[in-house]
């Protein structure tokens, strides 16, 4: 205001304007006083003097058409930087590709409910991979950090994120109260905060709010679909949400009895709210796990996991990890292949951003001998869950399936400095070592194991001298003789003796063994094909037998 041309003329109609002045097109509207200050004094006018608008100049115009056009070139650089700046600042926000959801902390010690503090965070894990620009770490690669105290920016440089999404939660009544925040991680800057204060029964609404605005601090363009998926609810019942929380808290901690314990929970989830489709996957998810880990039969397990997966494709088609859990049902008990992989692929396509899909696809891939495409879907897996152990054995076992022993061995030695007391660790270690012909450190591999699983230190000792007499064969036969006399025989899997006798040349016992796995269907025999252990039974008609037996070729 009052620096610049007034404009205070009066307007005058009936004015004639010149041929000539009309040859140019006119300045545009606003500026034909200051052009009028640029023009020689001789120029002639046709338009009477007496009718022209008086321009007056006022503040540091006055000084001349200097000052006018340092003040325009000030101003032209001024609007260009800010623009430059809001670019700047924008593109930045749009760099941001991964983000980590903390466990949400409770605001005292006191009232602390760990199924609603992790299942918040897992909830929004869920909704925001349905984003196909966004990299979100799943809860497996988060649930550790639940101390108040941890500062958010030091779990995002560990889970390896642009961003975290750091809030607190607590239930008191029927209310909750909500603080969440979103911080930038290589600046810890935060990008947005926001508070709620609600009924329990509009928590939906709080993680539609979260969530929105958390797409809108990270400038994501959402198209219609993930508008959609967003906003989606797998829930609209308060009481099933708040159980299937604890159930996936059970599933997750992996402790005692916590297969059957997950299975009973999923199921009361599904009595509460028989659309929950999430709380079916959870169900057949368990009775999968139930055969694989031999506690109930594979074709019980199969009859109860299928409709499960049915339902809960009936309900919500568009779920990914119900196309997973299909996917994995058809190869692993029905050994429909072809299928198998059109499911995987649709489980992708709906969603590419979860990495056990990615995982379970690449563990099929194996199987089949695909070993190149099976390294694309593990080290995507490893982009969207860098710090999963999970995933790093299945990238360690794909190296030893490839015969590379020796990066096979690095790879496993290093996880075992992680997690020393991984039993499945020291074996994969011990067929690295066994296949390099080291037998030494083949040996102590696997006592580590015989100790863990009870062993003493005195049968130990017992092995090391049979293998420092007898070598490899001699440890071998100590070994199924310490097994056959602590009379566990008939509670050992069939793959185990198989395995055995494989390696101790006995190929007729060898393959009784491997008829009998294959009876009870056990999930070892789904690498018959790929596992370096069984070169030695390839020329026997046998072993093509028996792979057709699960619809592959040698």
């Amino acid at each position: 205001p009052k620096r610049g041309y007034r404009f205070i003329g009066d307007v005058v109609p009936g004015a004639t304007v010149s041929a000539a002045q009309t040859e140019t097109s006119a300045p545009p509207v606003g500026t034909a006083s200051i052009a009028a200050d640029f023009k020689a004094p001789a120029e002639s006018s046709e338009i009477p003097a007496q009718k022209l608008p008086r321009v007056e100049r006022t503040g540091i115009f006055a000084g001349g058409r200097l000052a006018l056009l340092i003040l325009g070139l000030t101003l032209i650089a001024a609007v260009g930087g800010w623009m430059v700046y809001r670019q700047t600042a924008r593109n930045s926000a749009q760099e941001i590709r991964s983000i980590a959801v903390l466990p949400f902390k409770p605001l005292s010690p006191e009232s602390r409910d760990e199924s609603l503090e992790m299942g918040m965070a897992e909830t929004l894990i869920n909704r925001l991979s349905g984003l196909r620009r966004l990299a979100v770490r799943p809860i497996t690669s988060v649930r550790k950090f639940t101390d108040p105290s941890l500062d958010p920016v030091k779990a995002g440089e560990e889970t390896q994120v642009e961003a975290v999404l750091d809030g607190s939660i607590q239930k008191a009544g029927e209310r909750i109260r909500v603080t969440v925040r979103l911080i930038e991680v290589p600046s810890g800057r935060p990008l947005w905060s926001e508070k709620f204060d609600e009924n329990f029964t509009d928590i939906f609404k709080v993680q539609d709010s979260i969530a929105d605005r958390v797409t809108n601090a990270l400038l994501i363009q959402l198209s219609g679909e993930e508008k959609n998926l967003l906003a989606r609810h797998e829930t609209s019942n308060p009481e099933a949400y708040q159980e299937y929380l604890k159930c996936q808290l059970i599933w997750h901690g992996r402790r005692a009895n916590w297969i059957q314990q997950s299975m009973q929970c999923y199921e009361n989830v599904i009595s509460k709210d028989p659309n929950f489709a999430l709380a079916y996957v959870g169900a057949a998810e368990s009775y999968i796990m139930m055969s694989g880990h031999l506690m109930l039969p594979k074709d019980q397990a199969a009859n109860k996991a299928r409709p499960l997966i049915a339902k809960a494709l009936e309900i919500d088609n568009s779920l990914a990890l119900a196309h997973n859990a299909q996917a994995e049902l058809m190869y692993q008990f029905d050994y429909d292949w072809k299928g198998a992989e059109v499911k995987f692929k649709e489980a992708l396509e709906l969603n590419p951003n979860v990495p056990w899909i990615h995982q379970a696809y690449g563990w099929y891939l194996m199987s089949l001998g695909r070993l190149d495409e099976a390294a694309v879907e593990m080290d995507r897996a490893k982009e969207l869950d860098p710090s999963s152990i999970t995933i790093e054995v299945g990238r360690g076992r794909l190296y030893y399936f490839s015969r590379d022993y020796e990066k096979a061995r690095l790879h496993f030695e290093k996880l075992i400095e992680l997690q020393p007391d991984d039993n499945s660790l020291h074996y994969s270690l011990f067929t690295i070592l066994e296949q390099q012909r080291k037998y030494p450190e083949a040996v102590e591999a696997i006592l580590k194991m015989f100790l863990k699983y009870g062993g003493t230190p005195e049968g130990a000792e017992q092995l090391r001298e049979a293998f420092r007499r007898g070598g490899w064969q001699g440890f071998l036969e100590k070994q199924l003789e310490m097994q056959k006399s602590r009379g566990g025989g008939a509670m050992v899997s069939p793959w185990f003796y198989a395995n055995h006798y494989t390696r101790m040349g006995r190929k007729d016992e060898a393959f009784m063994w491997l008829e009998k796995s294959f009876d009870q269907g056990e999930m070892g025999n789904l690498q018959l094909k790929i596992d370096p252990l069984y070169d030695g039974l390839r020329d026997d008609p046998r072993y093509a037998e028996l792979l057709a037996r699960i619809g592959l070729t040698p």
